[in-house]
């Protein structure tokens, strides 16, 4: 949706909508990178929080 509106923006200013494509393409990245990230930080901390548990038990 934003991409669509970044590359008509950029065409209707007489551009060939290069930029636009180009600043879409950097928020998905942003978004996508900011999820594995997230879910590499729960998995991480899952992992912890499970041998955490298993010293306590021992």
């Amino acid at each position: 949706m934003i991409g669509s509106w970044l590359v008509e923006s950029d065409k209707s200013s007489g551009g060939y909508g290069v930029g636009g494509a180009f600043a879409a393409s950097f928020f998905g990245l942003v978004i996508a990178g900011n999820g594995i990230l997230y879910f590499l930080g729960g998995g991480i901390s899952e992992i912890i929080r499970l041998f955490k548990q298993k010293s306590i038990d021992q």
